[in-house]
Parts: structure tokens; sequence; C-alpha cells
């Protein structure tokens, strides 16, 4: 009987082993986002190297607006329709490579994506065109219908929002006839500009880590200064199909090491269990 006891115990030992280097692992991992770019795929992207990985071809019959992730790791994107029109929503799996249409947005120009990652609610901003101004929405992620928050003066998304949970507020990019401009907008719709960035066509945003990172159509990935606004270039995006451009970015959903670490260790008392019961 000890012998067989001191087995199990091993095992769970073997097993909490095991979870702690996961979760210590997990813990110095690459942080990584997601990009969609105008060929209609989705990849992955290391944000400390650069170096993108081609996850999902959506296939829509418009460009790919921008993407945006849930806090249970559903990916939904926007079509963005090159006269100006309305814009349909998806849900993407970017395991399966699933796409799946939701519905029309109702809503012109909207070019930028982002979930409140406090309620899970999805926003979305558009850039100005003819007598339509800038404007900041709220989405319904089963039906894909935007519902209008403000309208904001002197903006005109340049294609991303990202959500900065320490402040309740969105950062977004606003487009200028020169560089992008990065603007902090509430949740009320209240927008407040920040400053120039010093670079053109930031159509990315990712917030993550405690840090803005913005993403131009040409693959420049930079550093944003939060209180400034201004970008500090890191390194050029690689791995992306020749002749694509950036239309959006989003973080990407990494499992929190603690579930990892409870999940198998959960495993290990499991079998000792089952074994003893057997007994």
């Amino acid at each position: 009987m000890r012998t067989k006891m001191n087995k199990l115990f091993r095992v769970v030992f073997l097993v909490t082993t095991a979870a702690t280097l996961v979760s210590a692992g997990s813990a110095k991992a690459a942080i990584v986002g997601y990009v969609g770019t105008s060929d209609g795929i989705i990849s992955q992207v290391n944000l400390e190297t650069g170096e993108a990985t081609p996850l999902v071809n959506t296939a829509l019959d418009e460009a790919l607006g921008d993407i945006a992730i849930s806090n249970t790791g559903v990916v939904y994107a926007n079509s963005l329709s090159a006269e100006g029109g309305n814009n349909f929503v998806y849900k993407v799996n970017v395991f399966s490579k699933k796409v799946t249409p939701i519905g029309d947005a109702n809503a012109n120009n909207l070019a930028g994506l982002a979930f409140n990652t406090d309620s899970d609610q999805l926003f979305g901003s558009s850039f100005a065109q003819g007598s339509n101004p800038g404007s900041f929405y709220s989405l319904d992620t089963s039906t894909g219908l935007a519902t209008l928050i403000a309208q904001i003066p002197n903006f005109s998304a340049a294609g991303d929002i990202a959500y900065n949970p320490n402040t309740k507020t969105f950062f977004a990019t606003s487009t200028t006839p020169t560089n992008s401009t990065l603007f902090s907008i509430a949740l009320d719709g209240t927008a407040q500009e920040i400053g120039d960035i010093g670079f053109e066509n930031v159509y990315g945003l990712i917030y993550t880590d405690n840090t803005l990172y913005g993403l131009t159509s040409d693959g420049q990935q930079l550093t944003l200064d939060t209180s400034t606004g201004v970008g500090t270039f890191k390194n050029d995006v690689t791995g992306l199909a020749a002749d694509t451009q950036i239309l959006g970015a989003s973080p990407a959903a990494v499992p929190e090491p603690i579930t990892i670490l409870g999940s198998l260790t959960a495993i290990g008392f499991g079998v000792m269990k089952r074994k003893l019961a057997s007994k």
C-alpha cells in the first residue's frame, strides 16, 4: 500500500512541477498581437521581434477593416467598403479557420474595433467622409449592429482603437493631412487629442503589458508615448505577403499562467483520487 501511495504522490509531484514550469514559461513568453492585412489575412505578430505568422485567410468580399478580440478569445472583424458604405461584422475562429457572418453594422466608414476588456463590450470608430463625421459606436456582437455614441469633431479614424483598462478610455488614431494623431476617447464618446504621432497611416493599435504599440500600413512597428502621442520606431513587421497593408490590430488572448497551473494540478489530484477509489 505504501508503495502505491508513493507512486501516486510522485504523479502529483511531477504534474505540479510541470505546471509550475509552464507557469514560469508563460510569464516569460513573448508579447504577441494580431494584425489584419489588406489581403484578408489575420496573422499573429511577435511584438518584440516584429515577426508575423499567418493564421487565417478571412476571404471577405470587401477589404478587412479591423479586428478585435473578446475576453473569451473570440476574434471579430469588419469589412470596409471602398465606397464608404455600411460595414459587415464577422466572427473569426483563428484555430479552426472558420469565418461566420454576424450582420450589417449599419454604420458608414467603420474603421476601428476594440473591446472594453472590463465589460467585454465591442466598440468601434469611423472615419469622416463627406457629410459623415468621425464617430464612436458600441456594437452588438450577436447582430453586428452599431449604435452611435457620439460624433467627434476634428476626428477621422485612421484605422484602430485600443482600450486602456487603467484609465477606462480608448486610444484612437486619427488621420491628418500629414501624420496620424493620437486621441483618447471616453466611454461616453468624449474625446481629447493627445498629440501628433510623427508617422503617417498608423492603422493598427495594440495596448498590452502597459505599452501602446502602433503599426503603420507599410509595416512599421512603433511604441507610442501615451501622454504626448509621439511614436518611436521599434522594428519592421516581417513575414507578411508582399504588397499588403496592415489595416488593423488587436492584442492576442493568452491563458493566464495560474489557470494552466490550476488545471494541471487538478489533473494530478484527479488521477490520485481515481486510483485510491479503485483500491
